[in-house]
């Protein structure tokens, strides 16, 4: 892995905690989630932020992460 896919992994990842504290806060409720734009508006900017991210990978980082995960 070049370091460009090391730094977007890696902030994927980061994104991915950043999910994983905002559905921590809120006790994972969706009634909250629902009514509650600024939690919608954080949740969506990261991911995305991971879309973003995403598609910079390069098409051989993918091609092996597919391959390890048994996706054709």
């Amino acid at each position: 892995m070049n370091e460009k896919d090391k730094r977007g992994a890696e902030t994927i990842i980061d994104y991915c905690n950043r999910i994983n504290d905002y559905l921590n806060r809120f006790d994972d409720d969706k009634e909250i989630y629902m009514s509650d734009s600024l939690y919608k508006d954080a949740c969506a900017l990261v991911i995305i932020q991971m879309g973003e991210f995403a598609i910079d990978f390069q098409m051989n980082f993918l091609r092996n992460m597919m391959e390890l995960n048994g996706v054709s």
